[in-house]
């Protein structure tokens, strides 16, 4: 399935501006869970499904500390991204997935309020936070046939529940909706 850039922000715009505030009120939904913690930055993620097509996730990045390079990473997956709060750089360049990583062709800065989407299964991007953790909505769709999924240097576990918790009170915060 392939995913347009049109496509893919009209699922974020969606998700950020309807979708997801009303999940968030709703203290029932299911929320899935991991720490991404085997590489840089290390990234709380929790996620639940949005619809047939797409799911949501909400990322906490944490800064990658001194001396230590990010993860230079493809998605096995199109995806549209909303910096919900904070500001990173991220790096991004292009070559097969799962082959070694490619040459950094382009650095972006995000803010807080920026869109962007990755639907080239051979874009690869690292992110950085600039100055504390950011906070960031992920739209993602479905595995693209064929692509890798990233092996973990060690196995993912789950956030713990008081970790769900503040994300998600930390959102709702963002949102400016009452705890």
């Amino acid at each position: 399935m392939h995913v347009t850039e049109r496509r893919m922000l009209e699922a974020v715009d969606f998700a950020r501006d309807h979708w997801l505030e009303a999940v968030l009120a709703d203290h029932t939904t299911r929320w899935h869970s991991f720490l991404m913690d085997d590489e840089q930055p290390v990234v709380e993620r929790i996620w639940t499904q949005m619809d047939d097509e797409f799911r949501v996730a909400i990322h906490r990045i944490l800064p990658v500390p001194a001396g230590s390079a990010p993860l230079f990473h493809w998605h096995r997956w199109p995806a549209g991204f909303f910096l919900l709060d904070g500001s990173y750089r991220t790096g991004i360049g292009h070559g097969p997935p799962g082959d070694l990583p490619p040459e950094v062709t382009r650095i972006l800065e995000c803010h807080a309020g920026d869109r962007r989407v990755m639907i080239d299964p051979n874009e690869w991007h690292w992110v950085s936070p600039l100055r504390h953790s950011v906070i960031s909505i992920m739209v993602f769709g479905r595995p693209y046939p064929g692509v890798p999924e990233r092996v973990a240097k060690r196995p993912t576990l789950a956030l713990p529940r008081p970790r769900i918790e503040n994300l998600l009170w930390t959102t709702r915060q963002l949102y400016g909706m009452a705890a």
